[in-house]
């Protein structure tokens, strides 16, 4: 086994384990856009580790190492299209809709997003 494939071997075991699906939103970013909808751009669904300041993996506070800004990290193989900054991603579980404030590499595989709340749930 490559190392290549020791590492996508062990994000999707991490995606399996903390994993959750999210869906991209795609909105347009400009001053003059107000957060509209991108229509040249489709939504897609993924699976992304979700964490924030009271997350914990295995029982240890996952913010002791990262930001205690919410993010989700997000292998690449995943990302179907490019997730931009201001973006919204819909979580699942929770239905809560968070915009993407930026994004960071997070190894060489991942791409951690970091979220601001948008104060909108899946029925507004």
């Amino acid at each position: 086994m490559s190392w290549q494939e020791g590492v996508a071997q062990s994000d999707a075991e991490l995606d399996n384990h903390f994993g959750e699906q999210f869906e991209l939103i795609p909105r347009l970013a400009g001053k003059n856009s107000k957060g509209t909808s991108d229509p040249d751009r489709r939504s897609f669904c993924f699976i992304g580790i979700y964490y924030d300041d009271a997350s914990t993996i295995d029982g240890a506070a996952t913010h002791d190492r990262r930001s205690t800004q919410p993010a989700v990290s997000v292998q690449n193989t995943c990302i179907e299209d490019p997730i931009k900054h201001k973006d919204w991603l819909k979580q699942f579980c929770t239905g809560k809709i968070w915009e993407v404030a930026y994004s960071a590499e997070d190894g060489k595989t991942r791409t951690e997003f970091y979220l601001v709340e948008t104060g909108r749930d899946a029925r507004t």
